[in-house]
């Protein structure tokens, strides 16, 4: 059976899924070298999130046609008192797109192969991507990028990247900024692939490896 991905914005009780998500997506980064504590992050954390103020989209498979909702729709907007990696040190949008983003950045994710990836402790819904975007600053900004591993090489990351990067737009923002680590293996030419420039360094001399915070204007599209 053919399985698509429907993309809407979270809801409360997405939350123990979310998190199944992200423990599952970040093995990826933390077996490249980049730890996180998102690795055992828990459903409570997650729904203190949801309740805060931020735009967050899940992808959750479907059978059959499986329609994408609009993104700037309904749903529970999240925040984090974990935020960015400049804010926290290893948690941010680095940790969640560490190992997350598509290799290949592909298009298609109606892919054959069923709906593998990460279902919550309690057997709901499951959730096989998510993103969300802080509007704390001048510019909104994106961070814990996570696709669960068997979604991994299907292009969902970008799927919700532009998501989010429409989110951004339609709101009147003339850009938008992440965070991601400079050694990465294929995370930062992939967002540099999405016309993402950097434009500051977070050197942390307790890791190998230092944060760059990168920009997409998009006046330049």
């Amino acid at each position: 059976m053919q399985s698509t991905v429907e993309i809407r914005r979270a809801r409360a009780d997405d939350a123990p899924a979310i998190a199944a998500c992200y423990r599952d997506a970040y093995r990826t980064a933390a077996e490249l070298g980049y730890p996180s504590r998102m690795t055992e992050i828990d459903a409570k954390t997650v729904a203190d999130w949801l309740a805060a103020d931020a735009v967050t989209l899940v992808a959750r498979p479907t059978d059959g046609d499986g329609s994408s909702t609009d993104g700037d729709g309904g749903g529970v907007d999240e925040d984090g008192d974990v935020g960015s990696t400049d804010e926290d040190g290893d948690v941010g949008s680095t940790d969640e797109d560490g190992g997350l983003a598509d290799e290949d950045g592909g298009e298609s994710i109606d892919e054959d192969g069923g709906d593998g990836g990460a279902v919550d402790e309690d057997g709901g819904e499951s959730v096989v991507g998510t993103v969300r975007m802080l509007e704390k600053r001048p510019a909104p900004y994106l961070e814990r990028l996570a696709v669960a591993e068997a979604w991994q090489g299907r292009g969902l990351a970008d799927r919700l990247v532009d998501r989010v990067e429409t989110i951004a737009a339609d709101r009147g923002y003339e850009c938008i900024q992440l965070t991601a680590f400079d050694g990465h293996p294929f995370l930062f030419d992939w967002y540099a692939s999405r016309g993402y420039e950097p434009i500051e360094r977070h050197r942390r001399p307790e890791r190998p490896y230092d944060f760059v915070t990168m920009e997409r204007r998009f006046a330049d599209d």
